[in-house]
């Protein structure tokens, strides 16, 4: 088939340019009288544009929306939220998609005013032209933004410097990106110059539809690739009904023809790029046949069956009062669209290929139904269906997942195991923050039983860490679960990963010294004094997640990075982790010690007995700690081709350890009554250089272990 669209100077294209070109000379006009307090180009104002802004003209996207909360009551998206999606090279529910994009955006999960995660991904879909003015982007870097903000207006600077925001049109803005360019060179700030544009990806629509893979279809013998809403269509049938069907309600007029739509016609750019029309082709079919069908559906001079008729043979276009040419084009459109279909490599079972394709025509139908009908509900006009739609292409989607392990099973190959509901679950019950509320809850009574020795407080204290630790180790396994590795890689993992260690093993020791004083008859002198230590680093935990949360600490469920080997992440990670969960406690153990010691004296029976508690936890933690930097020199000598090189993370790392071999060699050098104090203040410092190597030399300096 000729892969060309004929060039045909209708008299109709003729006048479609001459209307063009003068709207094209007011927009001009527009923007010097919009622009003229502050300089400008052409090349700006080209890059401010999105790929979909002929679809998309400012009048209809700068309608404002109604409140979200307005929205979200005429409809339940709870099993939308839970839909599969692959993404990140993992299946996962439409709702963590969501929050990663609003993460990559703003820094939170969603887009605030009333908004939910999916609520603000819906919104960035369908109705993407009205965040263009809003400061929802976030640059993380105080000094990037200073920076930046000479790029901008100057009522806009202030808010840029003080709050760090700012808006999807300005970070597209062609002096914003040279900027962006120039500072790129900085290596200082490559990292954040990354995310500002990770977020301009996120911003990109056609970046969002191409990474909505809601669509379990077969995908042939090579793969099982997913596809998006930019990837598939309903039949041409149906685009063409759909098309006509918004012809007649918006009664032909042009407003209607290039407002935001979730349709397939006119084909938007994603949409022309599979068919491989180019941007010329892509005009033709638009001014040459598209437009004609639109103006005679809208007045009502082209019925439904006429319609079915078209879509089965464009050339009978010319018998309902359309040119030859827009028979043409129409012809041309049709023949493209039927080789985006599923073909026969797609499916192991060729009897199966109709059935599918039913399926995902009910799919794309809802997808488009729902499309329009969120942004009819999203601009204040009625939306009756909104929810059937939403229901509808829930269980299309679900009949689509069991077409695909189908199909996988013809071809041998297992089903697909994921489990959404539970991902729902894990993020909304949020495991490591419920247990830090348990924490913070236990920490008063722990301190009143382990240091006012009040027996009724010990007992409620340790029964709130007992359940502070119980939902640490649930969150930890239902994430190794969702995983599918084990949850040590990343520095949000690891963070919780030590936490959790660390009160394991304070529920473990506080159990072993119960029974011995059980067994000897006499009380202990620690009782809960391990949980207070544990509890308060449980919390600092999740507080410092919270309040680091903007310094890209990585919460999310994502695959481990190639270079990542499962064995050697098991054995020198989880080494590591449990070195710094066991100089932690010994950390806070003295912190608590010194506070001690301000009451009683150093051979007091609870001070030598913290004391030594104390030393044990290091002297562990200096052997555990020793034992990471050995496998992780063999780790990299297998990986990198050396043992050693003087990496940020792992000179801090060797760092660490020698200030624990300086507190063993101090520890045998004092005199007994200041040992206690001496470990401590050691204690202390190396639980600082330790918190200084796992948060700053991550996340600030560059390095072969900046993903850790």
């Amino acid at each position: 088939m000729d892969n060309t669209f004929d060039v045909r100077r209708s008299a109709f294209g003729v006048g479609w340019r001459t209307v063009r070109m003068c709207h094209l000379l007011l927009m001009v006009t527009g923007l010097f009288v919009c622009w003229s307090a502050e300089p400008a180009t052409e090349q700006g104002n080209a890059a401010r544009r999105t790929p979909n802004a002929e679809r998309f003209p400012t009048p209809n996207a700068e309608r404002s929306l109604v409140p979200i909360a307005e929205t979200l009551r005429s409809i339940n998206l709870e099993h939308l939220a839970a839909v599969p999606v692959q993404h990140g090279g993992r299946y996962k529910p439409l709702h963590t998609l969501a929050m990663e994009v609003s993460d990559g955006i703003s820094g939170q999960i969603t887009l605030g005013k009333g908004h939910t995660s999916l609520s603000s991904l819906l919104d960035l879909v369908f109705c993407h032209e009205s965040f263009q003015h809003e400061a929802i982007v976030l640059v993380k870097h105080a000094e990037l933004a200073r920076d930046l903000a000479v790029a901008l207006p100057a009522e806009e600077r202030a808010r840029l410097i003080d709050k760090r925001r700012i808006t999807p049109e300005r970070l597209a803005d062609i002096r914003v990106q040279t900027e962006l360019a120039r500072l790129g060179q900085n290596t200082t700030k490559t990292k954040f110059i990354n995310q500002l544009r990770f977020a301009a990806a996120n911003l990109d629509q056609n970046n969002l539809l191409e990474n909505l893979r809601l669509y379990p279809l077969p995908a042939g013998p090579h793969a099982d690739r997913w596809r998006g809403p930019a990837e598939v269509a309903p039949s041409f049938a149906a685009a063409l009904q759909e098309f006509a069907a918004r012809a007649l309600a918006a009664g032909g007029s042009m407003d209607g023809f290039t407002a935001p739509h979730a349709g397939a016609l006119p084909p938007s750019d994603s949409l022309a790029g599979r068919l491989g029309l180019s941007a010329e082709d892509l005009r033709h079919v638009n001014m040459g046949a598209l437009w004609p069908l639109w103006q005679s559906a809208g007045a009502g001079r082209i019925q439904s069956n006429a319609i079915q008729a078209i879509s089965v043979d464009p050339l009978t276009a010319s018998a309902h009062g359309l040119d030859a040419s827009a028979a043409h084009y129409l012809e041309q459109l049709r023949a493209r669209w039927l080789e985006q279909g599923l073909t026969e490599g797609d499916c192991a079972d060729a009897t199966q290929r109709a059935v599918i394709s039913a399926t995902l025509d009910r799919a794309t139908a809802a997808w488009v139904s729902f499309g329009q009908g969120w942004i009819a509900a999203r601009h204040g006009a009625a939306a009756m269906d909104l929810q059937a739609n939403a229901d509808a292409l829930v269980v299309a989607l679900g009949e689509l997942k069991d077409h695909l392990d189908r199909d996988r099973a013809v071809r041998g190959l297992a089903a697909l195991a994921f489990d959404t509901r539970l991902e729902l679950t894990y993020w909304r019950w949020n495991g490591f923050a419920s247990a830090a509320w348990c924490f913070l809850f236990a920490m008063p009574f722990l301190a009143l039983g382990c240091l006012g020795r009040m027996r009724w407080a010990l007992w409620l204290g340790l029964a709130l860490f007992a359940l502070g630790a119980g939902g640490q180790t649930a969150a930890f396994f239902i994430r190794w679960r969702l995983a599918e590795r084990i949850p040590l890689a990343n520095l949000y993992e690891s963070m919780a990963a030590a936490a959790l260690l660390a009160s394991l093993v304070a529920a473990m020791m506080e159990t072993v010294m119960a029974v011995r004083a059980r067994k000897s008859g006499q009380p202990s002198v620690m009782n809960g004094a391990l949980a207070l230590a544990a509890a308060l680093f449980g919390c600092i935990i999740v507080m410092a997640l919270a309040f680091l949360e903007r310094h890209n600490i990585n919460a999310f469920i994502s695959p481990a990075m190639p270079i990542l080997s499962e064995f050697w992440m098991r054995i020198h990670v989880s080494c590591v982790v449990a070195s710094y969960g066991l100089i932690s406690l010994g950390g806070l153990m003295s912190v608590v010690y010194l506070l001690m010691r301000t009451r009683l004296a150093w051979d007091d029976p609870r001070s030598v007995a913290w004391d030594r508690t104390t030393f044990a936890m290091n002297a562990a933690a200096t052997v555990v700690l020793w034992a990471g930097l050995v496998l992780g020199a063999i780790w990299a000598a297998e990986s990198w081709g050396r043992p050693w090189g003087w990496d940020p993370k792992e000179v801090f790392a060797l760092l660490t350890w020698v200030v624990f071999i300086f507190l063993i060699h101090l520890r045998h050098a004092v005199a007994p009554q200041h040992r206690g104090l001496a470990t401590a203040l050691v204690s202390l410092a190396a639980f600082l250089v330790m918190g200084f190597n796992w948060y700053f030399v991550n996340v600030k300096l560059a390095g072969l272990h900046s993903y850790a």
